[in-house]
C-alpha cells in the first residue's frame, strides 16, 4: 500500500481546486449562452455576492483546508504590474490560485519613479514578501496607449499619466507612420510593456535587492485580447548591468518583428 505525504495530498488538492476552476471557465466560455443567466444576475452587486458565496462553498468542498491557508499568511513568489483593464485578470488568464501573485494594477502598467503606490507595492512584495520575479504585463488595444498616440484627450489627470507614453511615440514616430495602424499599435503595446519592465529595474527597490544579492527577476510581456495568449517580449533581467542592453534589444527585438510584419 503506498501512503501519500501530506504534501502530496496538499499538491494533489491544489491540482484538483484549479481543474475545477479551468472546467467551469472553460465551460461558460464555450457554452455562454447556457450561463446567460448567471452572467445577468453576476452583473449587479447582488448577484455578484451570491455568486461569492457559491464560490466559497464550491471551493471549501473540494479543498476543506484552502481558506485556513489562505488566512495564516502569503507566501507569492511573484509581482505581477498590469493594466487595470477589466478584461485582463492576472489570476484568471494565467490559471494561477489566490497567493501565488502579489498585484499591482495602473492604467497603462505604468511604473513611474514618483509613483508612491507602485515603488510601496514594489517595496513590501520585493523586501518582505521576498518575491522572486517581477512580471510588468501589458496587453494589445490598450486603451492608455491608443490615448498617448492619439489627441490630447482633455482629462488633465490622464494626461499628465500618459506623458511617458506620448514620449515614446515621438521618439519612433518615423518607424510608426511607416506601419499600417494595427502593427503600429500593437508595436506601441509591447514597446509600453518593455519600457515600463525596464522602469522597473531602475527604481530603488529593485537595485537595492540585487546590491544585496536577492534574486529576482523582472520580466516584460505583453497579453494578446484577441487569442488569450501571453507574449514574452524577451525582456528577462537579473541584474543591475543587463538592464539597458537587455531592454535596448528587446526594443529593436520587438521593432523588427513589426516590420517584417508589414
Amino acid at each position: 500500500m503506498v501512503v501519500q505525504s501530506k504534501y502530496q495530498i496538499q499538491s494533489d488538492l491544489v491540482k484538483s481546486l484549479r481543474g475545477v476552476i479551468a472546467n467551469i471557465s472553460n465551460e461558460i466560455v464555450a457554452h455562454p449562452e447556457k450561463y446567460e443567466d448567471l452572467v445577468k444576475n453576476g452583473s449587479s452587486l447582488l448577484g455578484i455576492l451570491e455568486a461569492n458565496k457559491r464560490w466559497a462553498r464550491n471551493v471549501q468542498r473540494v479543498n476543506p483546508e484552502f481558506f485556513n491557508k489562505q488566512n495564516a499568511g502569503q507566501q507569492p513568489t511573484m509581482l505581477w504590474i498590469g493594466c487595470s483593464d477589466s478584461r485582463v485578470p492576472p489570476t484568471h488568464i494565467t490559471q494561477t490560485k489566490p497567493g501565488d501573485f502579489f498585484v499591482h494594477r495602473n492604467i497603462g502598467n505604468a511604473v513611474h519613479s514618483l509613483d508612491m503606490n507602485a515603488n510601496a507595492v514594489m517595496q513590501y512584495s520585493i523586501d518582505a514578501l521576498k518575491v522572486k520575479h517581477v512580471i510588468v504585463c501589458g496587453h494589445y488595444k490598450c486603451g492608455a496607449v491608443k490615448a498617448g498616440m492619439g489627441k490630447n484627450t482633455g482629462l488633465p489627470i490622464i494626461e499628465q499619466w500618459i506623458a511617458n507614453i506620448r514620449n515614446l511615440d515621438d521618439q519612433i514616430h518615423e518607424t510608426l507612420d511607416k506601419l499600417d495602424h494595427e502593427l503600429a499599435f500593437d508595436l506601441m503595446c509591447e514597446l509600453n510593456a518593455i519600457t515600463n519592465a525596464r522602469n522597473a529595474c531602475l527604481t530603488q527597490v529593485v537595485q537595492n535587492a540585487w546590491k544585496r544579492g536577492q534574486p529576482l527577476t523582472v520580466h516584460g510581456w505583453c497579453y494578446r485580447l484577441s487569442t488569450g495568449i501571453i507574449e514574452d517580449l524577451k525582456f528577462e533581467v537579473s541584474n543591475p548591468i543587463k538592464a539597458e542592453s537587455a531592454y535596448q534589444s528587446a526594443i529593436q527585438d520587438a521593432i523588427q518583428r513589426a516590420v517584417n510584419k508589414s
